[in-house]
């Protein structure tokens, strides 16, 4: 790899940084991919025929409830984006994820020979 390479690479690892480094914009994002048409329930794949809701904190409340946690209507499950995937019981923040997965797309696998002109 040459330096204009690594620097091109660096150059969009620090905007990724910047763009999503916040834990709510990597989880909108994250969504996003995850359900383009809106949240569907891992458990019963409800996509909204029965109410789906994104879990709030009340000002009432004693419990804490977790950032990014929807709510089936269908099943009474609770779930995140990150259910059913290889992020479900991380303790890695989802900001430091995506940057490792971008991290993962970009790179050139070193064991596989290239094609040569010739």
């Amino acid at each position: 790899m040459n330096t204009s390479q690594m620097k091109a690479d660096g150059a969009v690892l620090t905007e990724l940084a910047q763009a999503y480094g916040d834990e709510a914009k990597a989880r909108e994002l994250l969504e996003s991919w995850r359900w383009p048409d809106g949240p569907v329930c891992p458990h019963c794949h409800n996509a909204g025929e029965k109410k789906l809701s994104k879990l709030e904190a009340q000002t009432t409340s004693r419990s804490r409830v977790r950032k990014g946690v929807y709510f089936c209507g269908a099943c009474r499950r609770q779930f995140p984006v990150t259910v059913g995937t290889v992020l479900e019981r991380s303790h890695v923040p989802l900001a430091k994820w995506l940057l490792a997965l971008s991290l993962l797309c970009s790179s050139r696998n070193p064991s596989v020979p290239t094609k040569s002109t010739g």
